[in-house]
């Protein structure tokens, strides 16, 4: 199944839960609350009477809103969407049910609104003493402010359980600004008493820049002053649609979903006229069809001109491949065709795909198209791009591949000299028919039972030969054998256990891995794995911790080909708990966290006696293995983490943790001690600081130490330590939370970041010294006597401080047409420090780093500006500049000065050009001496053109670079005569095409007929390099030469398993100077890969 329609319309659906819905701003208006929220549940009956018999049972939950406009005429409600906005941009339709006691317009609108419900000033929230946590005395709402001075509290936020505020984004700001997506009461309607309202409304977005970062959704109820009544939701969504119109002129279409709950009246449903095609599709029975499920279908609506088209499309995130099948079939169904349009349907890519269409005629009837690709293979074969098949033309446009399917298109043609004013046809299951069969098999057994209230178990068995091939791409040439099981115990609430169980046989024969080189010779033959866990939970009420602990066991035997058996226990505990009571020195929550793990490694054979006792039941005893096996070796990993939070009178966040994972291992046959292998350590911590909306500085620092025991040592147990740190600040603010009122700025953003970096490391360190309380790595290390910086063997010291801001100027200024490019001009800058100190064995170098300035100038569609949208289209302007100086005390000074620009255009909508320059100046001090070094200087300029004929695809290009070199000394008195010049102009030409020429292959005696891709892709690349180089104004010898080069492949893909590539290339090298060094090379290559 490609498509089945019944997720073509894509729904965003706003809660109806009263806690989410909170009072609205009116124009800046202080009035008291009017309204009352409540929920109420009826069925669906009830609100749509013509729903399927088993659907109209079912329960709706509605948000009934009691209103009193005794004090106005209009009362608000709204409720957050996103606190960072969501992108509704591709919405098409406003959807609600809504009833009514008394006849009441409603408005619905969306956007980011006046968050100052009460418009008082002041950012009302429950959040009394600001530490950002809900406590007990809170949940009672936050206070809405009468215009009488009277104070209550708001409905919205009491006893609910979550923070409520009037800051509905959430950023700390109270926004005053009212920005509706549309123009306000675009989307109102009267509603009649006592009779469900329902609507399909089209959005008719006219700015969806607008509609890409909504927050908030806004109902006003308007009536008559001293009215009273009631309204009920039931629904309240914005649907679009996964198809999308295609852009084109002339024609104007409209796509939705329709079907049998939503539209009984006007939608037939597909099982009502194509019952038997649509149980084969579903496994339907009859009685499934005689419930009248939901069925859905895409529908397209248009007008059209003379001559033109109305398209829509679908693209999938991923290519498909739809070569394992024969067919390509949907259903139609047109309705009002009056002047012969044309259907088609295209699959493909944009430039490659097929395409079936044919006249279209009011049929009034689901009708089932077949698409054959066998017709499109004969047309290959004889060189045909379009073709009659029955009242159908099929046609092939460049080279579209069966396995690359990005997009399908359906479409309306009109043909003739009338304009369609109105036509519609329905679209459903799109699907692809008449799979290739495959040789393997696989089996899978799964069951789940549950005892509510007590436990829940089950168990899975699974089965795959190794000539199994699946749709997914997995290792194939192993047969496998999984077991599972599960057991899940919950009749103890606070102490819920839970057991696992699984089994994994795989065997691969030695023929697999020859043919696999992703198989290991380790997997030779039969390997077993097992696994097993155990573990509870126990949670008590909020005064005792939330204690976890799970114990589980694997075992790998690799004994019946290979020497080796592996077994690994592990333990794992958690404590976590939450204080129940807030003080600013004790911590919120605690979490400690603690896990060992025991891998050993067993053998069946060793070069001497063992002088251990050997086993051959594992896992309980309940595993034999097919040999003895005696241990070896044995490592234990000890880990240990603790992390806590704290909150420091609302404003301060400190969040401390630390963790600690030790390793040590035994050799069990040599039965020497056991020793520590590692040892490492983590110790960090974050901190937030909120002192303003605007002030919001994040800090966070963090030291890592590893020992690692030096293992080749055979007498002095020494070992080397690694230590790194670091620390980091960032605050990021944009300038419309601090100057909210000036507009120019409200684009505006900045981001700083100051991070400092700090590492060495020490070897031959005593095993027995504690290092661990040594945080600070600027320090070194305390060695007890020894001599500190000689056991150090390198330090790294680093600091950055780095700056940006992004800024769009012109962004709420309203111009004439031809300057709008103007809005979309953008600006980025940006600024770095970096100070880096290193010492390696005793030897000191310090590198400071300057970025700045260091400019981006970006503007869009700058054809606007010139008259020139006829013949320029989708045109980008950039700019840059950019100055970097690196400085090395005592050493060297480099300044790089770069400056470039690049404008790419779509040319007659066809032809896509590309032009940029760019200049890098480069110059070297010696800071010793303090002269100048060397002086650079590098241009380059580059031209490129993309176009298509037919299959073929062009691609002229040009670069021409530049390189000047001065001693710096003398540039001043010769800038036109550098000490070196070298310049390379390289104009090159590449023809791509791909060829799809299907065939068949029948093979005598067993009269089997093979299916041959026979897809050609070939690649060609002309290039000349050229190449001259001067000193002082003179050609330097040797140095000027022209290079030659062409490369050609060819990609020929016989069948899915079968695949040549065959490549030639061509090199003729001239130098001009020496006509010695001439010389022509050929080279050929051809790869054959076959598949199993």
């Amino acid at each position: 199944m490609i498509d089945s329609m019944e997720g073509v319309k894509t729904v965003d659906s706003v809660s109806l839960d009263k806690d989410y819905w909170y009072p609205a701003s009116l124009s800046g208006e202080k009035i008291p609350l009017s309204f009352n929220l409540s929920k109420e549940e009826i069925t669906l009956g009830e609100i749509n009477s013509s729903l399927p018999a088993d659907k109209k049972n079912e329960k709706q939950q509605l948000l009934v809103i009691d209103y009193d406009l005794s004090s106005s005429s209009l009362t608000s409600i709204i409720q957050p969407i996103s606190k960072i906005g969501v992108d509704y941009s591709k919405k098409l339709f406003l959807e609600t049910q809504i009833y009514a006691t008394t006849s009441t317009q409603v408005t619905i609108e969306y956007g980011n609104f006046n968050e100052d419900a009460d418009n008082d000033g002041i950012m009302d929230t429950e959040d009394k003493n600001g530490d950002t946590i809900l406590n007990k005395d809170e949940d009672t709402g936050w206070e809405y402010n009468y215009p009488d001075t009277t104070t209550v509290q708001a409905y919205s936020g009491k006893e609910n359980g979550r923070m409520d505020s009037e800051d509905l984004d959430g950023d700390g700001y109270l926004d005053t600004l009212d920005e509706p997506a549309e123009q306000l009461n675009k989307y109102k309607f009267t509603v009649s008493p006592n009779v469900w309202f329902s609507t399909n409304m089209a959005l008719n977005i006219t700015d969806p820049s607008k509609w890409q970062q909504v927050k908030q959704v806004r109902v006003t109820i308007k009536g008559q002053i001293g009215q009273e009544g009631k309204i009920k939701i039931a629904n309240l969504n914005l649907v679009g649609n996964k198809w999308e119109k295609y852009s084109t002129v002339g024609a104007t279409v409209t796509i939705n979903g329709i079907n049998n709950e939503d539209n009984p009246r006007e939608y037939i449903p597909l099982y009502d006229q194509k019952k038997d095609i649509y149980q084969e599709l579903y496994g339907y029975s009859k009685s499934d069809i005689e419930k009248r499920p939901r069925e859905q279908a895409l529908t397209v609506n248009y007008s059209i001109n003379p001559g033109s088209t109305a398209t829509v499309y679908s693209s999938f995130a991923k290519a498909q491949d739809f070569s394992k099948y024969k067919q390509v079939k949907f259903f139609l169904y047109p309705q009002g065709i009056t002047h012969g349009e044309i259907l088609f349907f295209r699959f493909g890519t944009e430039t490659d795909y097929y395409e079936y269409s044919r006249e279209l005629k009011s049929t009034g009837t689901w009708s089932v198209e077949t698409i054959d690709f066998k017709e499109f293979e004969k047309m290959l074969k004889a060189n045909q791009s379009t073709a009659t098949v029955n009242v159908a033309i099929y046609r092939l446009n460049g080279s579209p591949k069966r396995t690359n399917i990005t997009q399908i298109k359906i479409g309306i043609y009109n043909s003739s000299t009338d304009t369609i004013k109105s036509g519609e046809i329905w679209v459903n299951e799109i699907f692809l028919d008449e799979v290739d069969k495959s040789i393997g098999e696989a089996k899978k057994v799964e069951a789940d039972f549950e005892i509510p209230g007590w436990t829940s178990f089950g168990g899975k068995y699974k089965e795959i030969s190794e000539k199994f091939q699946p749709l997914t791409p997995v290792v194939v040439g192993q047969k496998t054998v999984e077991k599972n099981t599960y057991l899940n115990f919950v009749r103890i609430r606070f102490l819920p256990l839970n057991f696992t169980f699984s089994r994994k046989d795989t065997e691969t024969p030695v023929q697999s891995i020859l043919e696999n080189p992703w198989l290991a010779s380790l997997e030779e033959d039969k390997v077993t794995s097992l696994s097993a866990s155990g573990g509870f939970t126990f949670t008590y009420g909020r005064l005792l911790p939330r204690i976890g602990f799970n114990y589980s066991e694997s075992l790998t035997d690799y004994l019946r080909k290979q020497n080796r058996l592996d077994l690994k226990n592990s333990y794992n505990i958690n404590f976590d708990y939450a204080i129940p009571f807030a003080f600013p020195i004790f911590p919120r929550t605690i979490n400690l966290a603690y896990r060992r793990d025991e891998f050993s490694l067993w053998r069946s054979t060793f070069g001497s006696i063992p002088v251990t006792k050997g086993e051959e039941k594992f896992f309980l005893k309940q595993y034999k293995t097919s040999k003895k096996a005696y241990q070896e070796t044995q490592e234990i990993t000890d880990d240990w983490a603790l992390r806590t939070n704290f909150n420091f009178w609302s404003r301060i966040i400190l969040n401390p943790s630390y963790s600690l994972k030790t390793v040590s291992e035994e050799k069990v046959q040599t039965r020497q001690p056991k020793y520590n292998k590692s040892l490492s350590q983590v110790i960090g911590v974050t901190s937030n600081l909120s002192f303003f909306g605007w002030l919001n500085p994040a800090l966070s620092y963090n030291i890592t130490s590893k020992e690692d025991l030096n293992l080749s040592s055979p007498t002095a147990k020494v070992k080397r330590v690694d230590r790194t740190s670091n620390g980091e600040m960032n605050w990021n603010f944009t300038f419309r939370q601090i100057l909210p009122q000036v507009r120019l700025l409200q684009s505006l953003t900045l981001s700083t970041n100051y991070r400092f970096e700090h590492g060495d490391s020490y070897e031959d360190i005593p095993d027995k010294l504690k290092i661990q309380n040594q945080l600070w790595i600027p320090n070194p290390l305390k060695l007890d006597g020894e001599k500190q910086l000689q056991k150090r063997k390198s330090f790294t010291e680093r600091d950055n401080i780095r700056l940006n801001s992004r800024w769009v100027p012109l962004e709420t200024i309203l111009l004439p047409y031809r300057f709008t490019p103007f809005n979309t001009l953008s600006i980025t800058a940006n600024y770095l420090y970096s100070r880096e100190k290193t010492e390696t064995t005793g030897t000191p170098r310090k590198v400071y780093t300057i970025q700045w300035p260091d400019f981006v100038f970006t503007l869009l569609k700058g054809e606007k500006i010139f008259y020139l949208e006829e013949i320029i289209t989708e045109s980008q302007i950039n700019l840059k500049i950019l100055n970097k100086t690196v400085y090395t005390p005592n050493l060297s000074k480099v300044i790089t000065l770069t400056d470039s620009a690049d404008w790419r255009f779509l040319f007659l909508k066809k032809y896509s050009l590309y032009f940029d320059y760019s200049l890098t100046k480069n110059e070297d001090f010696n800071e010793k001496t303090k002269t100048g070094n060397k002086l650079t200087k590098n241009e380059s300029w580059t031209s490129q053109v993309n176009f298509n004929l037919k299959i073929w695809r062009f691609t002229i290009r040009n670069e021409y670079k530049i390189n000047r070199e001065w001693d710096s000394k003398v540039y001043l008195d010769y800038p036109n005569n550098p000490f070196r010049e070298e310049s390379t102009l390289s104009p090159s030409l590449q023809v791509y095409a791909n060829f799809n020429l299907p065939a068949e292959l029948r093979i005598p005696l067993i009269k089997k007929t093979i299916s041959l891709a026979n897809q050609l892709v070939f690649n060609s690349t002309l290039r000349l390099d050229r190449k001259r180089a001067k000193s002082l104004g003179t050609p330097i010898f040797g140095a000027n030469t022209d290079t030659y080069t062409l490369n050609t492949s060819a990609d020929y893909t016989v069948s899915p398993n079968a695949r040549m590539t065959l490549g030639l290339g061509a090199i003729r090298f001239s130098n001009r100077d020496d006509w010695k060094a001439d010389y022509t090379s050929f080279e050929g290559s051809m790869q054959i890969t076959i598949q199993f």
